[in-house]
């Protein structure tokens, strides 16, 4: 779209074997990443695509920009980066692959699934799993486990929980993270720790983004909610309809997308909403 989402064009592609998961937008170039590390990058305007791939066979969730560095995340936690404008990428070796936990010697493979990175405050923060959070403050190249997502016995599992964190943003010095069943942490500390936020119902949440000192999530059946106080209490926005599973804010103008090509978007910071075609 090029009017501000009001109308939309498909693009003939002839990649499109695989889902893609995750889109972002930096340094003149749009990059999209999904199924068997399937990259795909524009650099006008969507017009056209060139197809890259990371070398693996892991599916790719999400993808953010920040430090001159695109970072994706997926499968098994291993994050994937390039600092030459997604022309190549690399695996970052995680900070651990498995936990050998007493009292009966398992061993329990906690590499959780990432869904989510964003960045902000010249770290990257990616969210995922079983409550995994990782962080990096060197752009990529290393990553730290705030929480592990690791089996820690007795059914329990780390702070986070059993909860999939499946977004995450940065606005105002805050990263927002969100979930299933409603979950919402945030963290003031760029991602060192992360406080629980009253939910405001139980539908999944799957996208969070900021703009205009707001926070907005959307996911399971239409849910939209929003915060104005950066995370620290949310009201509905909108509900009903088809889930919707990403959004994203510029020109003033939040846009969410999902299931059935349903697309709608606010000018009034998420106050009310309203539908546009996709035309698929």
């Amino acid at each position: 779209s090029i009017d501000n989402g009001t109308s939309w064009d498909n693009e003939t592609c002839s990649f499109l074997d695989n889902n893609f998961n995750g889109v972002t937008y930096a340094n003149n170039t749009f990059i999209a990443a999904g199924q068997k590390s399937r990259i795909v990058k524009s650099t006008n305007n969507a017009s056209s695509w060139g197809v890259y791939n990371a070398g693996t066979d892991y599916q790719f969730n999400g993808i953010a920009f920040g430090g001159s560095t695109f970072n994706v995340v997926g499968a098994n936690g291993y994050p994937y980066r390039s600092d030459n404008n997604g022309s190549s990428w690399s695996r970052v070796t995680p900070t651990a692959s498995w936990a050998t936990l007493s009292p009966n010697g398992y061993s329990y493979y906690y590499n959780r699934n990432l869904y989510g990175v964003a960045f902000g405050n010249s770290t990257f923060v990616a969210v995922g799993d079983y409550g995994k959070i990782v962080r990096s403050t060197d752009n990529g190249a290393s990553w730290s486990h705030v929480t592990s997502g690791k089996y820690e016995g007795s059914g329990a599992y780390s702070l986070y929980g059993t909860n999939y964190l499946r977004g995450v943003t940065f606005g105002n010095n805050t990263f927002v993270a969100v979930g299933y069943t409603g979950k919402i942490i945030r963290s003031t500390n760029d991602g060192s720790s992360w406080d629980n936020v009253t939910a405001v119902n139980s539908d999944n949440l799957y996208g969070v983004t900021f703009g205009n000192g707001t926070f907005v999530a959307v996911g399971q059946s239409g849910t939209i909610i929003k915060s104005t106080n950066n995370g620290a209490s949310w009201s509905s926005s909108s509900s009903g309809g088809n889930t919707l599973n990403g959004v994203t804010f510029g020109n003033n103008i939040f846009m969410a997308v999902g299931e059935d090509g349903r697309i709608v978007k606010s000018t009034d910071n998420g106050a009310n909403w309203s539908s546009s075609s996709s035309g698929t």
